[in-house]
């Protein structure tokens, strides 16, 4: 039965690939706003019951918030399905093209940002080549990195505006946190690496020559840097925190690269049960809200995702002005506002030590 359904999906799958090709250009709509859906964590893979629970929990984020796209923030699939763990990479092409009915149903883009169980213990090229896989699905926006940068999903994707189609008012950032290991510490979780930052700063530097300082940029990974532990302890944030953060051992200095050229927020997932927020030093970090049903969590919230709403209007001398809020949306519909930000007594431990170890997939 279990290979009668393998061979199955394996024939959707291909039947369902189309040749790669560039994708059509997304815009404002013609009421100038944007939605974007952050999606995170969904852990295809695990059980077919799940399995089924995550593609019902994603018919119904997307017909509650009808995003223009939506970003899967990592951990969308397992590399190795629990239901057939011996032929990891065929699976994991099924995976994929479960992920993407959902998006083909709705008709909704979507982007997809590498975790660290998606290709979890595969080499580095199979992050490109699961990534290809997915490209050639409909309604993917989904990148491989460029070739100076290690493999993995590292792009961005511009959206134009309603006002000049050929001005970029939003920037989507994609950053590949790997797996494991930061810069040149081995163990611990993985992290943006300078490669990814240099090639960071000189595309911005060229789309801030081409369309200005007017659009708004967000940066989505999957695995939160070292500052996340910061805000929490220092600064004050909105939300629940009932995780350790499963940050790297190392800092990369990719928070500040991102500070330097403006970047207005960063979204992460990978803590099944954090969900908090908050301003550090003019940039907004803000963990999403796990959405699957894979793998554990959440254990005091529901699961959803995180809306970001954005808007442009035009002033009177004619620039472009760009402004942006974002919120929860559970999967019975029910929207939940940030709350107020205040700072919290308890203590979140430094990345990494023995007791940042986030709980084992079940």
């Amino acid at each position: 039965m279990k290979a009668a359904l393998i061979i199955c999906y394996i024939v959707g799958f291909c039947l369902g690939r189309k040749k790669e090709k560039e994708k059509e250009k997304l815009y404002f709509t013609a009421n100038h706003d944007f939605k974007i859906v952050q999606l995170t964590d969904i852990h295809y893979g695990h059980t077919r019951e799940r399995d089924l629970n995550n593609t019902i929990v994603l018919n119904k984020i997307l017909n509650f918030t009808k995003p223009n796209i939506a970003v899967l923030t990592g951990d969308v699939v397992c590399y190795a399905c629990h239901w057939a763990p011996n032929i990891p990479e065929i699976t994991s092409q099924i995976c994929v093209h479960w992920v993407n009915d959902p998006f083909r149903l709705h008709k909704v883009p979507y982007a997809w940002v590498l975790g660290n169980h998606d290709c979890e213990n595969a080499s580095a090229e199979y992050r490109h080549k699961l990534l290809r896989y997915d490209m050639n699905l409909e309604y993917s926006y989904s990148q491989v990195a460029p070739p100076e940068v290690n493999p993995g999903s590292t792009y961005y994707i511009p959206i134009f505006s309603s006002f000049n189609k050929s001005q970029a008012s939003i920037i989507i950032w994609a950053f590949d946190s790997k797996q494991q290991g930061c810069m040149n510490e081995t163990s611990g979780y993985g992290c943006v690496e300078k490669d990814q930052i240099d090639w960071f700063l000189k595309t911005d530097e060229k789309l801030r020559e081409q369309y200005g300082d007017s659009y708004v940029s967000f940066a989505f990974l999957h695995i939160p840097p070292p500052e996340y532990v910061e805000l929490y302890n220092e600064f004050p944030v909105y939300g629940l925190r009932n995780d350790t953060c499963g940050c790297p051992k190392v800092n990369s200095g990719f928070i500040r690269s991102l500070m330097s050229r403006k970047v207005n927020a960063v979204f992460v997932g990978h803590a099944h049960n954090n969900c908090y927020g908050g301003d550090y030093y003019g940039i907004d970090l803000v963990f999403g809200r796990k959405t699957g049903y894979g793998s554990y969590g959440p254990d005091t919230f529901s699961r959803g995702g995180r809306v970001i709403n954005v808007t442009e209007s035009l002033s009177n001398d004619g620039k472009i002005h760009v402004e942006y809020s974002h919120y929860v949306v559970e999967e019975n519909g029910a929207i939940v506002p940030n709350g107020p930000s205040y700072k919290r007594t308890d203590v979140m431990p430094p990345c990494f030590n023995n007791a940042d170890c986030l709980n084992p997939d079940k």
